[in-house]
């Protein structure tokens, strides 16, 4: 018998859920607010309104699906470690300021951070659990 798995889906695995194989998610996932202030945003950051369509799509089922683990003052503290080492791995956070945010909630829980994009999150495995979808 194997062990449960648990773990936080990215935003990228969020929006490329139908080409994902559902084997490889963890048997129990959740979601960062994070993800859900990301999935928001996303209509609003495009003129194209077949974009935006998708985009409410991705949103509505992720805001449908499960709710959501929210970003506190314990997360907060991690996403500090973690900038740390996003610099020491030779790269700015800000730029991708919510993956390591999304990153921290994965690390607060202490559960895998499942994600299509895992240079997104380079740096970060000293305390991060990374799985490559």
């Amino acid at each position: 018998m194997t062990a449960e798995t648990r773990g936080i889906l990215d935003t990228s695995v969020v929006i490329d859920r139908t080409t994902v194989d559902p084997a490889a998610l963890p048997d129990t996932w959740a979601l960062s607010a994070i993800t859900l202030a990301e999935l928001s945003a996303g209509p609003l950051l495009t003129d194209d309104p077949a974009i935006q369509a998708e985009r409410q799509i991705d949103l509505q089922w992720a805001e449908s699906t499960v709710e959501a683990i929210p970003f506190t003052s314990d997360t907060s503290r991690i996403f500090g470690q973690l900038c740390g080492l996003v610099r020491a791995a030779g790269r700015k956070p800000q730029p991708k300021a919510l993956d390591p945010m999304i990153a921290a909630t994965a690390v607060e829980h202490n559960v895998s951070l499942y994600t299509r994009n895992p240079k997104d999150l380079q740096g970060l495995d000293p305390i991060l659990t990374i799985v490559e979808l």
